[in-house]
């Protein structure tokens, strides 16, 4: 037997009266509710199915004529007609997710109200036209800035780490990740092609709608629209969803977490048929070898994994700061990468040093590891120094610019020949005796951008964890650059030195910028991040417009 229809109001033209108190509650078994599949995450639509379901609610698997209610993701009924290729009676009620949920949290039918009943096109656009929906408009364009443009390189726009965006980001980031993951020759162009559409995602001051406004934006390539059409129309993207359900994808992102280990070598233990940490250490214990540095992130990854919240690094920080001020004081210390581009937590600390006097600065980090490591700091170390030949002479220094430079081009990253120290650096009994604190900024547990708790750790909790620090000392000519190199992000620096070159003729590297337009070339210098971007004739970028 076919369910009850809900009595609907019709005043003389037979048009249904949808006035914000008209009461359409009814009793559970005279409602029939339809879900319509798209636009909806497949997630949260078996979430929805379950709770209803649960709850007593009769769910339709398809449409028909007896369905009370439809519920959708389409933002007007005009979709929804164009889904159903009809026109339901005009006693069916259209509404949203919310109303639904509405009724799964308070057990009942709740009332419909405008507030969650879908519109026509015709209705939305009366409704603009009114002087509610003007100062709706005006709100948006006073939080939308229109003189956004589509510049060639990232570093010509603000790329934020609070964006409109996430949803379609987070997707090609994911896409981005599988391309590199996947053995093929096309693998870094695919990847490259992924981050600059999210990266241009993240710049754009609004969010996407439609995909005319994604398909003008000139880093965004046809893969990347078609991901973007398809979680405008579902709610989510089959080929991502796919991927993350995917036993490679799985395997390749705990092996990738591994300290020491590559996409290259978690690809070829996935090859050797390896699925978890288990497989990989009863292979070691079989006489597979590991390097130094994999052995120790087998020994810590359960350290290594968890995020380092920016309280934690600042303790770190500070730490660095009392024992250099031992060996030689007035330093210049900075937690750099995403800390300074402003996200609460990480997976490293990086920690750059420098000093006014440059004769000071030789030796510098070799005393400082050696300290820390005697007061039990550090657990392991891979050391680098004395490999800066922009540091020696001026004339090496102008011979190796090229060498340097288009290497750190080639490679996208901040490395260059910086004395550096990757170490394991535990805060044991020292640091609890030293009573070395900072204020933590995470006391209130407050979220970073991947949902992550940040909230500050006790002294105890610190003192059992292991952390990835790096340290890297700098001679004090060079700081502004290894500064804005080690501020990041890989993507804003790659741009940066891109465009540097392929509009300036300048090659710019962690060590300085040399124009190549003069013969010979030609030093540029600069004492701060502010005089490299005026030095590049662009518009400077706060560390948290850097997120790209």
């Amino acid at each position: 037997m076919a369910a009850k229809r809900l009595k609907i109001d019709q005043d003389s033209n037979g048009k249904v009266k949808r006035d914000n108190e008209r009461n359409t509650t009814t009793k559970l078994a005279d409602a029939l509710i339809y879900i319509v599949p798209k636009k909806i995450p497949k997630a949260r639509l078996q979430v929805l199915n379950n709770l209803a379901q649960k709850k007593g609610f009769l769910l339709s698997e398809r449409f028909s004529d007896s369905v009370t209610h439809i519920v959708t993701g389409y933002e007007t009924v005009d979709r929804v007609h164009a889904f159903l290729e009809r026109q339901p009676a005009s006693n069916v009620e259209v509404v949203n997710l919310d109303w639904l949920t509405d009724c799964i949290t308070e057990n009942k039918l709740v009332n419909v109200t405008d507030k969650v009943r879908i519109k026509s096109v015709g209705e939305l656009s009366s409704q603009k036209s009114s002087g509610v929906a003007r100062a709706e408009s005006n709100k948006l364009e006073e939080t939308s800035p229109n003189e956004y443009q589509d510049n060639k390189f990232v570093c010509q726009r603000a790329t934020p780490l609070k964006h409109h965006n996430t949803k379609f980001t987070d997707a090609l980031e994911i896409l981005e990740r599988h391309a590199v993951y996947v053995d093929s020759t096309q693998r870094d162009s695919r990847a490259l092609a992924f981050r600059r559409a999210a990266c241009a995602l993240k710049s754009y001051p609004k969010q996407i709608t439609r995909i005319e406004e994604a398909s003008k934006l000139s880093s965004v390539g046809n893969h990347s629209k078609k991901v973007i059409q398809e979680i405008l129309e579902n709610g989510s993207s089959d080929e991502v969803q796919d991927i993350l359900s995917s036993e490679f994808f799985k395997t390749m992102e705990v092996f990738s977490s591994i300290y020491g280990c590559g996409p290259a070598t978690a690809r070829k233990w996935y090859e050797k048929g390896y699925r978890s940490i288990a497989d990989v250490l009863h292979a070691v214990s079989d006489g597979m070898k590991l390097t130094e540095q994999q052995t120790m992130g087998f020994k810590y990854h359960s350290d290594l994994v968890k995020p380092v919240p920016k309280g934690e690094a600042m303790n770190i920080k500070d730490i660095v700061i009392k024992e250099l001020s031992k060996i030689q004081p007035n330093c210049i210390v900075e937690l750099v990468g995403g800390y300074r581009r402003g996200k609460l937590s990480g997976h490293d600390v990086d920690i750059l040093i420098t000093h006014q006097n440059n004769n000071k600065v030789e030796g510098l980090l070799h005393k400082l590891v050696e300290r820390l490591e005697k007061l039990g700091y550090i657990l392991h170390k891979d050391l680098m120094v004395g490999r800066n030949p922009h540091f020696e002479s001026k004339t090496l220094y102008l011979k190796s610019v090229k060498g340097i430079s288009e290497g750190s081009q080639r490679q996208g990253g901040h490395m260059d020949t910086l004395d550096h120290c990757f170490c394991m650096f535990q805060m044991g009994k020292s640091f609890e005796n030293e009573k070395v604190e900072h204020s933590c900024m995470q006391t209130t547990g407050e979220a970073d951008e991947t949902g992550t708790s940040t909230g500050s750790s006790s002294s105890e909790q610190m003192a059992a964890a292991v952390r990835r620090v790096d340290l890297i000392v700098a001679p004090h000519k060079q700081f502004p650059f290894a500064l804005l190199g080690w501020t990041g992000s890989k993507q804003f620096n790659r741009s940066l030195r891109d465009y540097a070159w392929k509009v300036l003729k300048v090659k710019l590297s962690n060590h300085g910028m040399w124009d190549h337009k003069h013969i010979p070339v030609r030093q540029v210098e600069a004492t701060s991040e502010q005089e490299i971007f005026h030095e590049l004739k662009l518009e400077y970028r706060d560390p948290h417009d850097r997120n790209a």
